[in-house]
């Protein structure tokens, strides 16, 4: 088991209030987000009705549902420790934002970039760039590639930036 589960399950011993726990723990590992309170908007370019379809059909291609591709989160409870134990998860401090994927794509000018939220609607991000590791010249990108991200509000000494956290 990892030190940091190891430190997680001390604390639950000690504690037994699962949210005071990973907040204790959180802190004590220097994780601080100065993150505002308010949930951002999509940023974005709504897709028009038509392309839209298109799109979700070639999402649903790469993953198998049409719906929105995400798992959706659980509150984390004593009664889950022993699945804990058993599988292998990810425990992270839960952000307030608003939980969108992006997808990744290409078409005859370069890459696209969309931001897809929870309704399943589709919003181009344009000038953002997700470039192929180890390519100096930055030519390649990704393509048909989804990621989990969430968008928030952070806090920046000369005002409130949106960011994605992925």
């Amino acid at each position: 088991m990892s030190n940091a589960l190891n430190a997680f399950f001390k604390c639950v011993d000690l504690i037994y209030d699962i949210p005071t726990c990973i907040s204790i723990y959180l802190k004590q590992s220097f994780l601080t987000f100065s993150m505002s309170n308010t949930i951002p908007e999509v940023p974005g370019q709504v897709v028009d009705s038509q392309y839209l379809k298109e799109l979700r059909s070639r999402v649903k291609e790469l993953v198998g549902v049409s719906n929105f591709p995400g798992a959706q989160p659980i509150s984390f409870r004593s009664e889950h420790l022993q699945e804990l134990l058993d599988e292998n998860y990810f425990v992270c401090e839960k952000t307030d934002g608003l939980r969108v994927f992006v997808y990744i794509t290409s078409d005859n000018s370069g890459q696209r970039v969309y931001l897809i939220d929870r309704r399943n609607y589709y919003r181009y991000v344009p000038n953002l760039f997700f470039p192929v590791p180890d390519d100096p010249t930055f030519s390649q990108f990704h393509h048909e590639t989804l990621i989990d991200g969430e968008l928030v509000n952070d806090k920046e000494s000369d005002g409130t930036v949106i960011k994605i956290i992925i």
